[in-house]
């Protein structure tokens, strides 16, 4: 099989790599999965500056601490950054439903590992009927 020259004055460009002609019109899949991820990154940043204070407040309601809430708002955030690096198209508008159920989840998940002790707002509560 004859290699190609990349560049060379007169001669078809080919790839060196097989010999195939190379079609500099058509980007690359490399170039169209760069361009994917960098439209899911812009599209995690609108969303980020859409929901995060929704989120946190939701948290914090889920947990009973404010802090905690700001984790779990982070950490949904985590989880979508690392679905979006895995399929750009994952993560679509409106977005509000998808997080509000990581939340949830990523809630639950941390409640049972506490020991499904109950938040501060709850002991309050109920000492005081």
């Amino acid at each position: 099989m004859q290699r190609g020259t990349v560049g060379a004055p007169g001669r078809r460009r080919t790839s060196c790599a097989r010999g195939e002609p190379v079609d500099n019109d058509r980007p690359s899949r490399q170039t169209e999965r760069d361009q994917k991820a960098t439209e899911a990154d812009a599209r995690l940043d609108r969303i980020y500056a859409a929901e995060i204070s929704r989120l946190t407040a939701l948290g914090r309601l889920l947990t009973g601490d404010i802090a905690a809430g700001e984790d779990l708002a982070q950490d949904v955030f985590v989880t979508a950054i690392r679905s979006a690096r895995g399929n750009p198209d994952y993560l679509r508008d409106p977005a509000w439903p998808w997080l509000r159920t990581v939340m949830v989840r990523l809630a639950s998940r941390r409640r049972r590992r506490l020991g499904a002790r109950d938040p501060p707002h709850a002991t309050a509560l109920r000492g005081a009927t």
